[in-house]
């Protein structure tokens, strides 16, 4: 009728919107007696979508409430099917810090069995292990492909730019552009040589000690490959940054080459070029999914960086970069601070004397602008947990003091 449109609308949508503001997500069912059930047991930031596919109208009233929010399907074939009829009607819309994310439950089990069976923090732990936007649509597209010749590697290859273009929002169709450069290439590459191990062990060359003291690196690395768009912004600083480890420049160097530089969209062939060690590394410093370890893409970053798992926003995460910027610049003023007093020990003049002052104060001025970034990202850190809905609590509880030893 002129009043009533079921693709419009959402049920549950007013009494789900503080529920959904307060906890940063909102769950999205099926049907409205799915949603009645889950509200029923404590989940409050649920809505329905009247039992139909999930229209356009309705995923933009849906980033009315949350920016990310989980679509909620059934784990088998007719689940993946629904993903993948959303994705293509959601692709053209997504815009900047707006997509969706998809739970899977248990085959065979709805919405109403699954809360039943697990309770609330069966949900939070469901809508926690959510898969992205990106992830669900390369998975369809990979799963299954034929890549064992160049034309059918091409054609996968393709078939990405080809999803890609319809994104109308230039900037967000740009970093998907990026994120799946990496991806296809590591794919082919992983596809491509057997001796990986060998070539894992000749990358595993610094000693325990030295990998240790290069942690922070790897950090700034993995948030490099989760974040593209962050890199662009910062694509200038980011190429002048020191690494103590060749190895992790050289990996920056081609991490460059693969997501700024222009006119790098024919995956197929450009991967060729890609050294070996480049894949190796990125698997190291950010770690693609191992599904039967119940392992997510980027496993390895959120290890060393447990605060990402919450999803702070661009502002947050670029702060936390370019702090992991500013703690490789320290480094690089320590190494040169040592090779300025070689000089002044070798030759006694009052040149070499105030420079080797004034860069004493440099470094110190740096360590207090690094201590004072320190403790408003952690304090920024307690209010990014706090707005989590209780039942995340117990899951983030470690990140402060993950934190605190990265910012210390």
């Amino acid at each position: 009728t002129p009043l009533f449109h079921k693709g419009d609308v959402l049920f549950n949508f007013v009494r789900a919107r503080k529920p959904a503001f307060d906890t940063g997500t909102v769950l999205v069912v099926e049907g409205y007696m799915d949603a009645i059930s889950l509200y029923a047991a404590g989940v409050k930031n649920v809505v329905a979508a009247l039992g139909t596919a999930i229209t356009e109208r309705q995923v933009s009233e849906l980033w009315r409430l949350a920016p990310e929010p989980v679509i909620c399907l059934d784990g088998d074939a007719a689940g993946a099917r629904a993903a993948g009829r959303l994705i293509d009607r959601t692709l053209p819309l997504l815009k900047s810090g707006y997509a969706l994310r998809f739970a899977y439950l248990p085959s065979g089990q709805d919405p109403d069995d699954f809360v039943k069976a697990n309770g609330s923090d069966g949900i939070a732990t469901l809508v926690y292990g959510a898969k992205s936007f990106a992830d669900a649509l390369y998975e369809r597209e990979t799963g299954g492909a034929q890549i064992d010749t160049p034309e059918r590697k091409a054609g996968l290859s393709r078939r990405f730019d080809e999803l890609i273009a319809v994104i109308e929002d230039r900037t967000v169709q740009r970093f998907y552009r990026q994120l799946f450069n990496i991806r296809l290439s590591r794919l082919f590459w992983s596809y491509d040589r057997e001796n990986f191990s060998l070539a894992r062990m000749s990358m595993a060359s610094e000693t325990p000690t030295r990998v240790k003291e290069l942690e922070e690196e790897r950090i700034l690395l993995g948030a490099l490959v989760e974040h593209p768009d962050i890199f662009d912004l910062n694509q200038d600083i980011i190429q002048e940054t020191y690494f103590a480890s060749p190895i992790h420049a050289r990996f920056r160097n081609e991490l460059i080459r693969i997501l700024v530089l222009p006119g790098v969209t024919e995956i197929a062939t450009f991967y060729e070029e890609i050294d070996d060690g480049f894949f190796v590394l990125l698997d190291l410093v950010h770690g693609e999914a191992v599904p039967e370890k119940n392992l997510p893409r980027g496993h390895q970053f959120y290890r060393r960086f447990p605060i990402a798992r919450l999803r702070p926003d661009t502002e947050f995460m670029e702060a936390c970069m370019l702090h992991f910027v500013d703690v490789q610049r320290l480094k690089e003023m320590v190494v040169h601070r040592n090779e300025v007093f070689t000089d002044y020990e070798n030759d006694l003049t009052e040149e070499n004397h105030r420079r080797f002052v004034g860069l004493l104060a440099e470094i110190e001025a740096l360590k207090a602008k690094l201590a004072m970034d320190a403790m408003l990202l952690m304090e920024e850190a307690s209010r990014l947990r706090v707005m989590r809905d209780s039942q995340f609590q117990d899951k983030y509880r470690s990140s402060a003091k993950a934190l605190e030893g990265h910012f210390a």
